[in-house]
C-alpha cells in the first residue's frame, strides 16, 4: 500500500513544483508541464502491458523491477540539470509506477478468495485515497514548517 501511495502521490504532488522548476531551469510553462504529463501518460500507457508482462514473469519480480526503475529515476530527477533529461527521467517513473501499479490488484486477487477480491481492492483503494487525504489536509502545515527556524 505505501507503494501505491507513493507512486500515486507522485503523479499529483509534482503539480505543486512545477512554477519552480520552470524558474530554475529557465524555461517556459509550456515545456515544464511535460514534466508531469510525461509520467501520467507513460503510466497510463503502459498499464496493460504490464499486466501481460506480469503474468508471464511474475508479479514478485515485477514489483521489484518496477521498484528499482522508480527509485532510480527518483534518484535521476533530482540530479538532472536540463528540463529535457528531468522528462526523461520522468518518463523512466511512469514505467517503474506502472509495474507498481499493476502488480497491486493482482496481489490482492492472489491473496483474497475470488469473492473477497472486488471487497479487498476496494478497501485497499479506500485506505490510499483516506492517506493522499490526510496528506493533503497536513501539507499546508508541514509546509509551512522550518527547520531550525
Amino acid at each position: 500500500m505505501t507503494t501505491t501511495t507513493m507512486t500515486v502521490l507522485d503523479g499529483t504532488i509534482i503539480n505543486v513544483a512545477l512554477p519552480q522548476i520552470a524558474r530554475a531551469l529557465n524555461v517556459s510553462s509550456g515545456a515544464v508541464v511535460w514534466v508531469a504529463n510525461g509520467y501520467l501518460l507513460t503510466a497510463a500507457m503502459t498499464l496493460a502491458i504490464f499486466a501481460a508482462l506480469a503474468s508471464i514473469f511474475g508479479y514478485r519480480n515485477q514489483y521489484a523491477a518496477g521498484l528499482a526503475v522508480f527509485t532510480f529515476a527518483s534518484l535521476g530527477c533530482a540530479l538532472q540539470p536540463s528540463i529535457n533529461a528531468l522528462i526523461v527521467m520522468r518518463l523512466l517513473q511512469g514505467l517503474g509506477a506502472a509495474a507498481i501499479l499493476r502488480t497491486y490488484p493482482s496481489s490482492l486477487e492472489s491473496l483474497l478468495p475470488r469473492l473477497a477480491s472486488g471487497g479487498g481492492l476496494s478497501c485497499m483503494t479506500c485506505l490510499v485515497v483516506a492517506w493522499l487525504a490526510m496528506l493533503a489536509r497536513a501539507w499546508p502545515a508541514l509546509a509551512s514548517h522550518r527547520v531550525g527556524v
